[in-house]
């Protein structure tokens, strides 16, 4: 009889225990999805809206080359103020339309065929087959009197993006860091982008910033491009274009992100995987 009771004792012993280790185990998968993770810094809106100013996003491409068109005659606007011969005024007008249709022509739709983009300093910022296009602008830098490369990029005929590549006169001998320092001078500290190598090192290859409405990016594209270059887009797009971009990569077996070029790993979109990592953090 007592050797019943304690077989029954021993029993209902060991049933209890894994009950009792349960909560420990909750707790701990608790402290872990409780870990913070950094957030993108608000920009200076002042240096932002600068930087947009006169452009919005959502404009169509007439839009934003009549804003373009606005913006060459405001500059040129001193200039004809002193002239009063009519041939020279007319001539100047000229120009400008000249010129916008310049930029105009330019304008190419990504849909699936090869272009001379695929491999460029632009390469990691469009899809094909994704009803995007783009037009490139050879701008004179107001600021700096220097030529740079300004691209407008359009989602279904919508302005979503701009991307500047600097001249890099300006630049001379500087590393990304002193890039970094002036970006981060006129925005604002920005979260690193950092990416590992193929020898396990980390490198940051890009610094971000949100600003209502606006996802802001300084990258380094010295490595293959010799530049470094300022994105700016609808963060709202930004968020819908980096979600398929994901979707594509998901079913391609080689990464997206890299491809060999003799025997070594070149890195294609400093940006693979960033946006949608970086804008669901600090919501």
């Amino acid at each position: 009889m007592r050797r019943g009771v304690f077989l029954i004792a021993a029993l209902a012993l060991l049933v209890a225990s894994p009950a009792r280790s349960a909560p420990k185990k909750k707790k701990a998968e608790v402290a872990v999805a409780a870990k913070p993770t950094p957030s993108v810094p608000t920009a200076n809106e002042k240096a932002v809206l600068e930087l947009m100013a006169p452009w919005k996003w959502g404009m169509n491409v007439d839009e934003t080359l009549g804003v373009l068109a606005k913006q060459l005659a405001d500059r040129k606007a001193p200039e004809l103020a002193k002239i009063t011969d009519v041939y020279e005024r007319t001539k100047i007008g000229k120009d400008i339309r000249a010129t916008v249709e310049d930029v105009r022509r330019t304008t190419i739709k990504f849909e699936g065929q090869r272009t001379g983009w695929d491999v460029s300093i632009i390469e990691g910022e469009f899809l094909h087959k994704n009803g995007e296009s783009m037009m490139q602008y050879r701008e004179i830098d107001p600021a700096t009197g220097r030529d740079q490369q300004r691209f407008f990029f359009f989602k279904d005929g919508k302005l979503w993006k701009q991307f500047i590549a600097f001249n890099m006169e300006a630049y001379k001998g500087k590393t990304f860091a002193d890039f970094r320092a002036a970006m981060e001078a006129r925005y604002g500290k920005g979260l690193p982008i950092v990416k590992t190598d193929r020898e396990g090192k980390q490198k940051t290859v890009a610094v971000a910033w949100r600003a209502p409405g606006t996802y802001l990016r300084a990258i380094d594209l010295m490595q293959f491009y010799s530049n470094f270059c300022l994105a700016f887009s609808d963060e709202t797009v930004e968020r819908t274009m980096e979600a398929e971009r994901q979707a594509r990569a998901s079913k391609m077996v080689t990464p997206r992100a890299s491809v060999t070029d003799g025997g070594e790993d070149r890195v294609n979109d400093p940006n693979a995987d960033v946006v949608d990592r970086i804008t669901k953090q600090g919501e």
